[in-house]
């Protein structure tokens, strides 16, 4: 779709009927009202709000594909699935490794149960020998002999006791490791991670994906058509223009006679340089709620900076033109000479009189495009011609 050219007033160029002299061809524009539009005209590539890139964090064989391109899924909805059987076994390994910890556990349990059995028997046995040794009825090599027992069967019991803490924690380990295998097992399942719109698939069934390095992308999933930005690139010497908030207009090739509509949403300040063009990105926000506007389609981009609607306008080829050659012996007057730089905002228009005469007259300028520009003082007055080029004739 062509791009609307900025709004502007209709000027038509006449011929002024003034005495001026045969030779001279003096073409000029009645000063009149209307809009001026000025816009930055671009073009930028249409994204979707967000998208995210779906991987694997495991190696392994496609084996099933659950969602095609454009499919709507919602999040935590099966899109592929990973050959899982490496890990269900690695997952029964695991199961049977804290079986085996668990069985463990129990056996340091009984040993302590004995060792604190053998423990109390050691006890009795050592406060018995000192009775019968207080009494005369018992040697001291008895009394040694059932200290010694005793000891040792605290001793056991201490062992028991850290042995059975050790199997406690080889427990703990073993079911870590089964919850990781189920996890892994898990991750077999290729899950949406959000609501969206599958608008690209990069694997097939039967296809490896290896996770060693990096998570290879398997889907890319858009989450919401009904909204899109598109990412246009603005000149420098446009850009202080454009500002947040700002309306655009824009059309894509598909649909040729139809405008959308949108915002300027940001402005971002790192600069892009091609070809010795430096240009910023500038994001607009859309609506898209018939779904018509695609990912990747290429918007051409009108941003409207300013609007004046029914002001005085002046062509900007009559601010542009200067009596050159023979148009000279025309000129009633000489414009006041300006002492240094003119202020910015500043201009002179030349009228054509009805004695055929040209008079200039220093204007003050406002909103300007690509065709008109705002005047905002009062001199000339509506109606008047001013002029926008003088030619010989037959030149």
């Amino acid at each position: 779709m062509g791009l609307l050219l900025a709004g502007s007033a209709a000027v038509g160029y006449t011929r002024w009927q003034a005495r001026t002299p045969d030779d001279l061809d003096i073409q000029t524009a009645a000063l009149a009202r209307g809009d001026v539009r000025r816009v930055v005209a671009t073009s930028g590539t249409v994204r979707p709000l967000k998208t995210v890139e779906v991987g694997s964090q495991l190696s392994g064989q496609i084996k099933e594909i659950y969602a095609d391109y454009s499919a709507a899924v919602r999040q935590g909805q099966e899109i592929a699935r990973i050959d899982p059987r490496t890990f269900a076994s690695k997952v029964r390994e695991a199961e049977a490794a804290v079986q085996v910890a668990e069985a463990g556990t129990e056996l340091q349990r009984a040993a302590i149960t004995r060792a604190e059995a053998n423990r109390r028997k050691a006890e009795r046995d050592h406060r018995r020998a000192e009775s019968l040794q207080a009494r005369g009825t018992a040697s001291q090599a008895t009394l040694d002999t059932a200290v010694a027992a005793f000891e040792a069967a605290e001793a056991e019991l201490a062992i028991a006791k850290a042995e059975a803490a050790n199997a406690e924690a080889t427990l703990a380990q073993r079911q870590a490791g089964l919850e990781s295998a189920r996890i892994e097992l898990d991750r077999t399942y290729i899950r949406a991670p959000i609501d969206g719109v599958v608008i690209e698939r990069s694997v097939e069934v039967g296809q490896t994906v290896a996770a060693s390095l990096s998570a290879p992308k398997l889907f890319t999933i858009a989450q919401d058509l009904t909204r899109i930005e598109i990412d246009a690139q603005v000149d420098e010497a446009d850009i202080g223009q454009v500002k947040v908030g700002n309306p655009v207009t824009f059309g894509v090739d598909a649909f040729p006679e139809e405008s959308f509509t949108g915002t300027v949403k940001q402005l971002r300040l790192a600069p892009e340089s091609l070809q010795n063009v430096v240009t910023y990105k500038v994001v607009i926000a859309a609506r898209n709620d018939d779904g018509r506007l695609l990912p990747g389609m290429t918007a051409n981009v009108e941003i409207l900076t300013g609007e004046r609607r029914d002001v005085r306008v002046v062509p900007n080829e009559a601010l542009r033109f200067r009596p050159r050659g023979a148009a000279e012996r025309l000129v009633r007057e000489q414009p006041a000479a300006v002492p240094g730089r003119r202020a910015p905002g500043a201009g002179t228009v030349w009228t054509l009189e009805p004695d055929g005469t040209l008079t200039p007259h220093e204007v003050r300028l406002g909103l300007s495009d690509r065709a008109v520009t705002e005047l905002t003082g009062t001199a000339p007055e509506e109606g008047a011609a001013v002029v926008l080029r003088v030619r010989e004739r037959g030149s």
